[in-house]
């Protein structure tokens, strides 16, 4: 039995008694890296040289960094370099102390991401301690700003308990054997998500371009992207199932009228609307303006976001971004079926088609109506709907189980690195 001493952090409780308390600057360089500007970015795509990782490349549920995006800059530059067996951990923004990597290779790297180039530590070991909840409490707690951050000196003065460099080595050996079979079932898990997902986009395409009966006489709708449809239904362009919705908030509206906003971000694709901004309007953004009504379909004109499209199924004061196309369905066509076209495959693909302009590619309401789709006898769109409404509500469900299997994975593998970093369990007892 090994003896054990009191760590003096409450969240951490005992450790063994020959392991130390270190401040991770006397275990590693702790430094971050240098910005490329956007006309920059055509000067360094020369692969024998160093790979340049920005956050994006760093990976949030495996915590490997990609090598392969395309930047490379020469090594003997202006760029700081994180050696191979370093770690680098996200401080700024979003992902702030939820994205590190561990190093097989030299990079050079952003200014939002801190390398930790181990001294006298066990690089692997190093790793495996910022990844455990020991240092996000620390970072979470130091997490300061608008934009959220943590600077490379608050960094410094970290805690983490550490073993004599044999047992670092020993513990690091055994975690990349237990995290690496967590992550291959979390890959697996991963993989049938994205499987359900396809499932789901196939599922409505085939249904609102193909209907329900199996043995329908076909004949070809005369566009590529749909190809054949049932003979007894129709082609008819949006504009002529559908109207513009162009209902607007005006400035003379007054500052306490209150409403729920939804913007880009509060749809999730394939799904719907998944969260409202409950707002004023003396305190909205100036975008918050355009009003709906209980079944209109709303489509984000902006080709980043083509997969943000909705459904608006309630009637309390809901007021969309100026950034979504509002279509309220007319008579010829059933609400839920006009959604279910709108985000088909093929009615995507011609969005994307239809796109112009550099920066940001979008479509505008007028090239919005002109897109064919395919128009059946409205009993048949009400069959279409309540069928793919079942349909999708249970692959969402399989999803959702899945994606809970994610966090109770991802749960797992922080309980096991935290037992073994701090000495709770040990490897000879494995």
């Amino acid at each position: 039995m090994i003896e054990t001493k009191d760590s003096g952090i409450n969240r951490i409780g005992e450790i063994p008694k020959h392991w130390k308390f270190i401040s991770v600057q006397y275990l590693s360089k702790i430094y971050n890296g240098n910005s490329i500007s956007d006309e920059e970015k055509d000067n360094y795509t020369v692969e024998r040289n160093i790979p340049y990782i920005a956050t994006k490349d760093v990976s949030l549920d495996y915590c490997v960094a990609n090598y392969e995006n395309g930047l490379f800059v020469p090594e003997n530059s202006k760029f700081r370099i994180a050696p191979a067996g370093s770690t680098l951990l996200c401080i700024e923004g979003g992902s702030a102390g939820r994205k590190k990597a561990y190093l097989t290779r030299n990079v050079a790297f952003v200014n939002k991401l801190c390398a930790f180039v181990p001294k006298d530590v066990n690089g692997k070991f190093l790793f495996y301690a910022i990844c455990s909840p020991i240092f996000k409490l620390q970072f979470d707690r130091q997490l300061t700003g608008i934009i959220g951050g943590v600077s490379p000196n608050t960094i410094k003065k970290f805690k983490i308990p550490v073993p004599p460099i044999d047992e670092q080595k020993a513990i690091s050996d055994f975690l990349d054997k237990e995290c690496g079979k967590i992550d291959e079932i979390i890959s697996g898990v991963k993989n049938q998500i994205e499987i359900l997902k396809e499932y789901k986009k196939s599922l409505i395409t085939e249904t609102v371009t193909k209907g329900l009966n199996p043995t329908a006489e076909m004949k070809d709708s005369g566009i590529n992207r749909i190809g054949e449809i049932p003979k007894h239904w129709k082609i008819s362009k949006l504009k002529y199932v559908s109207k513009i919705n162009e209902k607007i908030l005006s400035e003379s509206t007054p500052p306490d009228y209150k409403f729920r906003y939804v913007d880009i971000s509060s749809i999730k694709s394939m799904v719907g609307i998944e969260s409202y901004k409950e707002m004023t309007f003396d305190v909205a953004p100036s975008r918050a303006r355009r009003l709906v009504s209980v079944g209109d379909t709303i489509i984000s004109t902006v080709r980043t976001y083509l997969r943000a499209i909705a459904f608006i199924d309630e009637s309390a004061n809901i007021v969309v971004s100026t950034g979504f196309s509002v279509h309220t369905p007319l008579e010829v066509i059933y609400p839920k079926y006009l959604y279910y076209v709108c985000i088909s495959d093929f009615f995507i693909a011609i969005v994307n088609e239809y796109s112009t302009g550099v920066s940001y590619p979008a479509i505008s309401d007028n090239l919005l109506g002109r897109i064919s789709v395919p128009v059946p006898p409205l009993d048949e769109q009400k069959a279409i709907s309540d069928f793919l409404d079942d349909k999708c509500k249970k692959i969402d469900e399989l999803i959702e189980q899945k994606q809970k299997q994610l966090e109770t994975l991802a749960e797992y593998k922080k309980s096991v690195i935290y037992e073994y970093v701090t000495g709770k369990k040990r490897v000879e007892e494995c």
